[in-house]
């Protein structure tokens, strides 16, 4: 397996290893969640079902508020206080129209069934006069000793069942001039009937199999709600932890084999307490409903995740695929029917920045080649022109010297002016100063000028500030010689030829060549320009003498700058013709 093939796999068995971890993390993060919202949903039913009893609870205290607003009113009441501390009959005769009058309000007050007023005597008094009542009460407590029997009692049938409760509170002299004040006279009894209790404690509905129980204070059952119920048994509450509960209020615990929530909340001003049962599995049903959705729910989303994982990983490996066959393939393959296999995303994306990085790879490979052979080109022509200088520059002090013998002043200037040409076009840096390529181009224009005469007028312009920029050396005589023989020459009659160098701005350096001779055809200049990109295109010779020159001047300024610098042929209105060198710095 190659070394790209190995990282393919690699990365595809990657995808898959995150596709697996991120499936465990979901499912770690659903297992999280499913154990936080089971313990909040049972937080909440167990708060549901402590509310429920705090309701129930309001209701019993304010039975006793009730109860306890008649009792005060009873007890309290000066009449009834000198009817129990009454020595005589024919006394309590006389007060008893007014304590009679007192107990009758209770006809219309709730939950008070009947009221008794039991003297130290045993004196028995009330609209009905219950001495069964009596009797068991003072069975079941002392009635009459200290300290006084205050509070509720329950009181046992026949049948061991609870059919009745009753409220009791002592009654002590508040009213001067029957005894000694705070005396006890005897005792106020309130009773009810069980069936009113006995009926709020059957409408508390918890769950289906949810028992209720009504403990009194030493914790044996008074009433139960929901006899239907499993645990709505002695033999169950006889296992009940109650000293534990009075403690937490609420346990949860396994008692004869049922795995069960307990709560026990007390109704502080009868001293009874509300056992509630409630089955934890009843509790659980609530909300499995909510967890069964879920958990289907999770595994959609496992599917569909699964689903998109594998068309993920199999829609992108192919892109990744196909680039890198054409990363291997190199320029073999056709780069615009490669980028059109393409998908439009991200890896495309990705692709078509590679299809141009490899586009300008192979062009920057191709102008390097063109460059190279540009160079091998120069330097054999260099070495064609270096070929014994010594016996050229002999050559023309001869001529020099011929001219100063037979008194030819032009002969001499010409020798000259040629001698420096090819001094400078020899020797030297190949990029110099802007003030000596004008000397350059001065010195040409001096060997025409001997040659035509007056015919022709130059003009070379050019500031301090553009003097001292650098630029390749023998740019602008093959432009100034294309202009004069080409445009100047073939004109009749004078002509002018000017040559004008300023600057852009920071980069940018503009030298025009300028004339009035005969201009260019269009047909003619078409050709040039299509040449001159051909030859720059693929590095072969012009096909015409202005062709070599531009073309030599063209390809310099592209090599020497880049492509944004170039060579711009342009007929005027008026004629003749301007050759424009734009030459970009720092390219």
């Amino acid at each position: 397996m190659t070394a790209v093939g190995h990282k393919r796999a690699s990365l595809r068995r990657q995808l898959y290893a995150l596709g697996v971890l991120s499936i465990c993390l979901i499912l770690t993060g659903s297992s999280l969640f499913y154990g936080a919202i089971s313990e909040e949903l049972e937080e909440r039913e167990r708060r549901n079902i402590t509310g429920v009893l705090a309701q129930v609870k309001i209701s019993f205290e304010n039975i006793a508020q009730e109860q306890e607003r008649v009792m005060r009113s009873v007890v309290s009441s000066n009449y009834v206080n000198r009817f129990l501390s009454a020595s005589s009959s024919q006394e309590r005769f006389g007060y008893w129209p007014y304590v009679s009058n007192i107990l009758s309000t209770i006809d219309f007050v709730p939950h008070v069934d009947n009221i008794m007023l039991f003297g130290r005597d045993r004196l028995l008094a009330g609209h009905v006069k219950d001495y069964a009542l009596l009797r068991r009460l003072e069975a079941t407590a002392d009635l009459y000793g200290a300290p006084p029997l205050m509070g509720y009692l329950t009181i046992p049938g026949e049948d061991g069942r609870i059919q009745q409760y009753v409220y009791i509170q002592p009654v002590y002299n508040s009213t001067l001039g029957a005894g000694p004040i705070g005396r006890r006279l005897g005792l106020c009894v309130m009773y009810n009937d069980m069936s009113a209790i006995q009926k709020l404690v059957s409408e508390i509905e918890l769950t289906h199999s949810a028992a209720v129980w009504l403990l009194d204070g030493e914790s044996a059952p008074i009433a139960a709600g929901n006899e239907d119920s499993r645990f709505s048994t002695l033999p169950f509450l006889a296992e009940v932890p109650i000293p534990d509960l009075h403690e937490s209020g609420q346990l949860t615990r396994t008692v004869a084999g049922e795995h069960v929530l307990m709560t026990l909340t007390e109704i502080p001003p009868m001293g009874w307490h509300l056992l509630t049962i409630v089955p934890m599995e009843e509790i659980h049903a609530e909300y499995v409903r909510i967890l069964t959705l879920y958990g289907a729910f999770i595994a959609c989303v496992l599917l569909l995740f699964v689903a998109l994982l594998v068309r993920m990983i199999r829609t992108y490996m192919k892109p990744v695929d196909h680039i890198i066959r054409f990363s291997r393939a190199g320029r073999g393959e056709d780069l615009p029917a490669w980028l059109e296999k393409l998908p439009d995303n991200e890896i495309g994306d990705i692709g078509h920045i590679i299809g141009r990085m490899f586009e300008t790879t192979i062009e920057s490979q191709r102008e390097l080649h063109e460059t190279e052979l540009a160079r091998v080109q120069a330097e054999l022509t260099a070495l064609k022109i270096q070929i014994n200088p010594h016996f050229l520059y002999n050559t023309l002090d001869c001529i020099k010297g011929l001219g100063f013998l037979t008194g030819s002043q032009e002969v001499v200037e010409i020798v000259n002016a040629l001698s420096f040409l090819m001094r400078y076009c020899i020797q030297g840096a190949d990029m110099v100063p802007l003030r000596e390529e004008m000397n350059c181009v001065a010195k040409y224009l001096k060997i025409i000028s001997l040659r035509f005469g007056d015919r022709f007028t130059f003009d070379l312009q050019f500031s301090s500030d553009v003097a001292d920029l650098l630029i390749p050396r023998f740019i602008l005589q093959p432009v100034v010689e294309n202009s004069v023989y080409h445009g100047l020459e073939p004109k009749a009659g004078p002509g002018e030829l000017r040559v004008k160098a300023e600057r852009i701005d920071d980069r940018e350096l503009v030298i025009t060549v300028w004339d009035d001779g005969i201009g260019i055809s269009d047909e003619a200049l078409q050709k040039v320009r299509e040449e001159m990109q051909a030859q720059a295109g693929h590095g072969n010779p012009a096909s015409s003498d202005r062709g070599i020159g531009l073309y030599n001047v063209y390809s310099r300024i592209r090599y020497a700058y880049g492509k944004q610098s170039s060579l711009i042929i342009e007929q005027p209105d008026e004629g003749g013709t301007i050759v424009r060198l734009r030459l970009i710095a720092g390219e």
